[in-house]
């Protein structure tokens, strides 16, 4: 239950990640011709290191769902071998 948790907290920053991402990109945007979108990347690219520290964070919240599932799969994998023991041993 706490693995799973876990995994969702992992998505929920993600997904609080990626907003933030698009609001940022956003607000480096201005509308030209006929309401396209043009977005000013030297200002996306050289604000304090936004987006590097941005996409750091999303990677370290991925990379922290897979070692989540990972452990989760083992976790079953454990459970199952648990029940074919009992199973086994009842015969």
């Amino acid at each position: 239950e706490e693995i799973v948790g876990q995994i969702v907290y992992a998505f929920w920053k993600i997904k609080r990640c990626r907003r933030a991402d698009r609001v940022f990109l956003e607000k480096n945007t201005s509308l030209v011709n006929s309401g396209r979108r043009d977005v000013d990347w030297t200002s996306v690219f050289n604000n304090s290191g936004f987006m590097n520290n941005l996409t750091r964070y999303e990677t370290t919240a991925l990379n922290q769902v897979k070692k989540l599932f990972d452990m989760l799969a083992a976790y079953r994998n454990m459970q199952a071998a648990k029940v074919i023991d009992a199973d086994v041993s009842d015969k």
